[in-house]
């Protein structure tokens, strides 16, 4: 039956509801009522008390007040402010609300209708006697507003709701708080206009109440009980993590097909039901199938929902009919919120009641009065939902049981949906094609690219980078403003056009980052090999001067066959396709200061100081290596030690990290325990400075005799301390070196320190983590994001530590042209050939091509380890070289059995 809610049965008379709550129980000065947060109960209300059957509270004897001090799911404590006479307030009175703390209630609305308008009245009344809602004056900061508008031509600029347009009748419409039009217009000319106001009002506000359900009570026993993590299918088929937007959130376009893994954490069985919060305010089952509620889910277990790899069953997500209610004005894509909440329960809860249509739900509060007593909501949980999503109040019809104890939790992932992405065709000529805000020219290039824009701030868009990868691109300020991806790519004519290393490129323009920020690109081919992408700027610092003009990439073209035999295992995930990233990052770091000649300084200063290490079996591994104390130079200066110092971008656990804990267990006892590294600048000091550093610390009048092992850059620090033992400042102790183990070190420089070739190191490291990874991927890739920072801003000074690795630089000329001393030296050398076709291919066409022309470790040139003139320590005798059939390159040696037995056999020698 309908009619006008709250109209006596059969009659003209309006009753008016008191919303009573059953006192259940009394123990002290503490009573229990059936009220809790479904019912929009809050801490601090006050209740008044009436004795057992009141229906009415005019004339009704009052027995004396609570205030409610603790709310639960259905129940709530209250303390006995007063009552009389004493112990009145028993299990079976009834009380009811008489004062709720300010700001408490459910959803606050504001009213905007024409003065003495009938229908605003009435809506005005029904609003503040309905327990779901609340009527807040104008300007008191609504949750909605609702507007009752008159007849209207084009509407002005002044005008409330411009997107409805002109309007030939009086309309009412509810908007949000962002002016977004939250349910359907409804023509005030229907009879029951203002009841379906009522309703959407109603509806939105069950749907709030039941998404804001969360178990906070910090003895929970459910909590962190289940990981739910969302996935989305990429177009090979592949799933991958769907990562969070800065802001919160995880983004996807319609069209896109998701999924999500759920994981039991604990050691009893759990039943989880995982519920869809529409954009248009309704509630769909996601899991349990096929409503098999009964089956829990086993400890240790994770179950793949929707994932199977077929479409039968899998979530595609879209914009449901009629959303937005009404687009804005300014048409901009489509983009809304929806949440995946999982309710995790101790006992099966069928949520079936739940899933009506929520209009259905809102005839009336009696409605719900049979979800309340449905078996499946015999759990607090349960309960709880069916009474936030039916609306019943604070009647009592929860007076049958006691609530089990509330062993239950939620998991509640944002979801951000957007229009689909822009795609275009490439046309394989020169002509410029724009997709999203990208223009690319790619003559001889054919394929389809697609584009994902930040269409609402700043997006990461971030799903197939590596956790690793995203983790440091955050730490490091960075952000993806925007990604375009082309699949199909197939070469049918030569470019046009090329990159600074002569190869055959595509150019892509994109917008200037804006005021503040700079700017670079990262791009990967169908091999997933990586570079570092730099905008042309004239002069020194002339790029962050060009504000929001468009930037102009020539990224390399190359057309790779991916490797199927390996499949995706690189930081970007780009199997397949090039994927084009846009990165950005703030021109003002919050701690380090400006992008600029100064800023490797001041982020190695902040990030990677100077200091002299323990270097134990317990922790060479790990960042956190104690520093030496003052005290223990002297034990160190007892016997022969052994010292360890670490190349570009690294630091001594990460660069040593792959030696087997048993070699190093056997180095401490080889010396006595007196091992130790040393953790120095890489980027904004030279050797000397950095070797300068290290004999300060050693105490005036102290000699360490040591053998060193020394990977990359570090050859170069180990050889100052060798061969210039007199550079310590002026009261500082000695170093005796007695052997020198250099593993690939850049004896004779390594051209990729060249300022013409920095792109192209940034580009070798960071292929070396893609494709090589070891335990120091992060260090690495902080330390070339920090250079790619600085060359995206076109500054290049500041950078002594890898200038001093230029082959005819003044370093590497300095340091060649002295005499032979004691020291004896020992080499380790590689030449390397990838075998991934991709990274092969990349390897041979540019490294050794364009760029080396020799043999190479990747980094450094082979015979410069060891083979060089100028200096009398060299040639060194009896290096281990590997040969390309090793696959041994530039970061693997402590990983090769064969290099660690030869140190041992030349340090033992």
């Amino acid at each position: 039956m309908e009619g006008t809610r709250n109209r006596e049965l059969f009659g003209v008379d309006d009753l008016v509801p008191v919303r009573f709550a059953g006192v259940t129980a009394r123990q002290g000065g503490t009573a229990t009522l059936a009220v809790g947060a479904a019912h929009g109960a809050t801490r601090e209300a006050s209740w008044a008390v009436y004795p057992q059957g009141t229906r009415r509270t005019e004339g009704a004897r009052r027995l004396g007040t609570l205030r409610v001090t603790r709310v639960g799911a259905l129940a709530s404590e209250a303390e006995v402010v007063d009552e009389e006479p004493s112990g009145a307030i028993t299990s079976g009175c009834r009380a009811v609300e008489e004062a709720a703390p300010a700001g408490a209630g459910a959803l606050r609305v504001e009213l905007q209708v024409p003065s003495g308008a009938d229908e605003g009245r009435r809506l005005a009344e029904d609003i503040e006697s309905n327990r779901l809602l609340g009527l807040v004056l104008p300007g008191q900061g609504g949750d909605v507003r609702v507007y009752l508008l008159p007849p209207r031509a084009e509407p002005a600029a002044d005008d409330p709701v411009p997107q409805l347009g002109r309007l030939t009748t009086h309309t009412w419409v509810i908007i949000g708080t962002d002016g977004a039009v939250q349910a359907p217009p409804r023509p005030s000319s229907s009879p029951t206009a203002g009841l379906q106001v009522l309703d959407d009002l109603e509806v939105i506000a069950r749907y709030r109440n039941a998404l804001e359900i969360e178990n906070r009570d910090p003895a929970n026993p459910l909590s962190a009980s289940v990981e739910m993590v969302l996935h989305r299918r990429l177009p090979d088929g592949r799933w991958v993590p769907a990562l969070p937007e800065p802001g919160g959130g995880i983004a996807y376009h319609a069209g896109d097909v998701v999924g999500f893994t759920i994981t039991n954490r604990t050691d009893r069985d759990l039943y989880v039901t995982v519920l869809d919060f529409g954009l248009t305010w309704r509630i769909g089952m996601l899991y349990p199938p096929d409503g098999r509620i009964e089956e829990p889910l086993k400890p240790g277990v994770t179950v793949r929902v929707a994932m199977d790899g077929s479409d039968d069953g899998a979530f595609t997500l879209d914009f449901p009919a009629g959303f937005p209610f009404v687009p804005t004005p300014d048409a901009r894509p489509r983009e809304g919120v929806e949440y995946f909440k999982a309710f995790v329960t101790s006992a099966p809860l069928d949520p079936e009641p739940l899933l009506q249509d929520a209009v259905s739900l809102s005839r009336g509060e009696t409605d719900g009065a049979h979800l309340a007593e449905h078996p499946g909501a015999d759990s607090p949980l349960g309960r709880l939902l069916a009474l936030a999503l039916a609306g019943m109040g604070t009647r009592d019809v929860v007076r049958k049981r006691r609530p089990a104890p509330e062993e239950w939790a939620t998991v509640t992932h944002r979801i951000v949906l957007r229009d689909p992405a822009p795609s275009v065709e490439l046309p394989g000529t020169d002509t410029p094609v724009v997709v999203g805000a990208v223009r690319i020219r790619a003559a001889g290039l054919l394929g389809r690219a697609t584009a994902t824009e930040p269409s609402s701030g700043r997006t990461r868009d971030l799903e197939a980078v590596a956790p690793g990868f995203e983790a440091v691109l955050e730490a490091e300020g960075v952000t993806v403003e925007r990604s375009v991806e082309i699949e199909q790519a197939r070469e049918v004519a030569p470019a046009s056009r090329s990159t600074a290393q002569g190869e055959p490129a595509l150019e892509v323009e994109v917008p200037g980052p804006g005021p503040g920020l700079g700017q670079m690109l990262l791009a990967a081919d169908e091999g997933e090999v990586l570079t570092w992408n730099f905008a042309a700027a004239p002069v020194d610092g002339a790029r962050e001067a060009q504000g929001d003009g468009w930037r102009t990439y020539r990224v390399r073209r190359a057309v790779p066959a991916a490797d199927p035999s390996v499949g995706t295992r690189g930081l970007l995930g780009a199997a397949g396709k090039k994927l084009l990233k846009v990165l950005v990052f703030p021109l003002l770091d919050p701690l380090i200061g400006r992008v600029g000649e100064h800023f490797a300084r001041k982020w190695e200063e902040a990030r990677r100081p100077y200091r002299v290490r323990t270097f134990t079996p317990d922790d060479y591994a790990r960042p956190d290596g104690r520093e030496i104390v003052p005290a223990e130079w002297e034990s160190l200066s007892s016997g022969r030690a052994l010292l360890f110092v670490h190349g570009t971008f690294s630091r001594a656990h990460s660069a040593f990290g792959a030696l087997p804990l048993d070699d190093v267990r056997r180095l401490h006892e080889l010396y006595g325990g007196r091992v130790f590294a040393l953790d120095h600048f890489t980027l904004s000091d030279d050797p000397f400075a950095n070797a300068r550093w290290f004999l300060s610390r050693i105490p005036a009048g102290l000699t360490l005799d040591v053998d060193i092992i020394c990977h990359s850059r570090g050859g170069l620090v180990s050889r100052v301390l060798a061969e210039r033992p007199d550079v310590g400042p002026e009261g500082s102790g000695r170093v005796r070196a007695h052997k020198v183990v250099f593993a690939a070190a850049p004896n004779a420089g390594t051209v990729l320190a060249d300022t013409r070739h920095m792109g192209d190191m940034l580009d070798s490291y960071t292929n070396l983590l893609n494709f090589l990874p070891d335990n120091g991927v992060t260090d690495v890739l902080e330390g070339v994001i920090t250079v790619a920072k600085q060359l995206a801003v076109g500054v290049v000074a500041g950078l002594p530590g890898l200038r001093s690795m230029v082959p005819d630089g003044d370093f590497v000329r300095q340091l060649n042209s002295g005499p032979r001393g004691d020291a004896r030296y020992f080499a380790l050398a590689a030449d390397y050939e990838p075998t991934i076709p991709g990274w092969r291919d990349f390897v041979k066409d540019r490294l050794m091509d364009r760029v080396f022309g020799v043999e190479n470790d990747l980094v450094v040139p082979t015979r410069g380890v060891h083979n060089l003139s100028g200096s009398g320590y060299f040639p060194i005798e009896g290096p281990l070289l590997f040969t390309k059939s090793d696959g041994v390159a530039h970061s693997g040696f402590f990983g090769s059995r064969a290099a660690r037995e030869k140190i041992f056999e030349w340090l033992q020698a």
